[in-house]
């Protein structure tokens, strides 16, 4: 009986942790939990929980989200979302379109970049990997591109904030930050 009593105290790992619960349990962790004397500001455990947050998210993809371009006549470069991170699949009117590196497309024509036409190849710019273009580039508005990405973390920054952008399904593992953070 005294077992499932303290098993009511004990507060979920599933559920949702906000940045004012993660920097307490990284105060816990990092024995530094006397508020007179704390040797880490909240601002350096935040920065911490942050970064551990993208370094999880980075190497993971573990966030998606979908965007649609609409395709103009006459245009090659599109700009992407600012939080993209990869682009997991891209579709044309629903007919799936690959990535190619412009390298490739040098090889295997030069003049690539003068076709016009409805578009069957997708790169990211070198130059700015925000932007990316379509070959042939359409000579007509064909249609709508949509395009499904993984996306950065959002920093969290009020108390309030739940990690992973609060997607539940990942909620279980916010308070592996702490132990990041420590």
């Amino acid at each position: 009986m005294n077992f499932i009593l303290v098993l009511l105290f004990i507060p979920s790992l599933s559920q949702a942790r906000t940045l004012s619960q993660l920097q307490a349990d990284t105060r816990i962790l990092a024995s530094d939990a006397v508020s007179s004397r704390e040797m880490f500001s909240d601002q350096n455990i935040t920065d911490y929980l942050n970064e551990g947050q993208k370094m999880a998210t980075n190497q993971t993809w573990c966030l998606h989200s979908n965007v649609s371009i609409s395709l103009s006549a006459n245009t090659t470069y599109y700009s992407l979302p600012s939080n993209l991170e990869g682009i997991d699949r891209l579709t044309l009117n629903g007919v799936v379109i690959n990535q190619i590196i412009p390298t490739a497309l040098d090889a295997s024509n030069a003049q690539w970049e003068g076709l016009n036409g409805t578009p069957y190849y997708y790169f990211v710019n070198f130059s700015s990997a925000n932007m990316i273009g379509f070959t042939p580039w359409p000579n007509v508005s064909t249609g709508t591109v949509s395009i499904d990405y993984s996306v950065q973390s959002n920093d969290m920054v009020n108390a309030s904030d739940i990690p992973f952008n609060g997607v539940n399904s990942l909620q279980p593992y916010g308070y592996i930050l702490s132990y990041y953070a420590d």
